[in-house]
């Protein structure tokens, strides 16, 4: 189990990313022991907030999601979430040549990025079970900002480059985040409606 380095993510981030350097965990280990995990957190709070806390736009009426419809958002999100974290590490793994990274076939070092810069982003999801628009757009702009930080923190010290050079490679790690959450959001929600239209009560 890799939970632990979330308390240190927070606390003390430089020092966490030594640790996780130094731990060198395997993609396998990362999904099973880490991203699997979180990533429950945004799609069992979703359902509980679509479909037995509800939403309303303005001062309506509350809406709901029907078990069988908020289930289908789930089981199409989750699989999403880890498809996001699998194409950013191996992005971020073949963008690092360009700065001059340090490759290791053994222990890729852009998926232990991915995986632990994204805690934030992980973590905000607990939002979803209360689902009003201000407070989300909130809660995750928040972690963003702070997810950010992580990346900026971490690069120079997981792909083994000077800080010069991991300010420029961060930045372009960032707008490769925003890109592939963005992108891996609309596909999930276009596969959704055109396959599986809501359903609401």
């Amino acid at each position: 189990m890799l939970l632990h380095h979330i308390y240190g993510l927070f606390s003390h981030p430089n020092d966490e990313w030594h640790d996780i350097e130094r731990e060198r965990a395997n993609n396998k280990v990362l999904y099973q022991g880490y991203v699997a995990i979180l990533a429950l957190i945004p799609v069992i709070c979703g359902y509980i907030g679509t479909v037995h806390v509800g939403w309303r736009i303005g001062g309506g009426d509350l809406h709901f999601l029907t078990p069988q419809s908020g289930l289908i958002l789930c089981l199409l999100s989750y699989p999403a979430l880890l498809l996001s974290i699998f194409v950013l590490g191996k992005l971020i793994d073949w963008i690092g040549k360009t700065y001059g990274a340090e490759a290791n076939a053994k222990h890729p070092r852009g998926m232990s990025l991915a995986s632990y810069a994204m805690t934030p982003m992980f973590l905000a999801g607990a939002v979803a079970i209360y689902p009003s628009i201000a407070l989300n757009m909130l809660v995750v702009m928040a972690a963003m900002a702070y997810t950010v930080y992580l990346i900026y923190t971490g690069v120079p010290v997981l792909m083994h480059i000077t800080e010069e050079r991991g300010f420029l490679f961060a930045s372009s790690i960032i707008t490769m985040v925003l890109v592939t959450l963005v992108g891996v959001r609309v596909a999930t929600v276009i596969v959704w409606v055109a396959f599986f239209p809501p359903v609401y009560i």
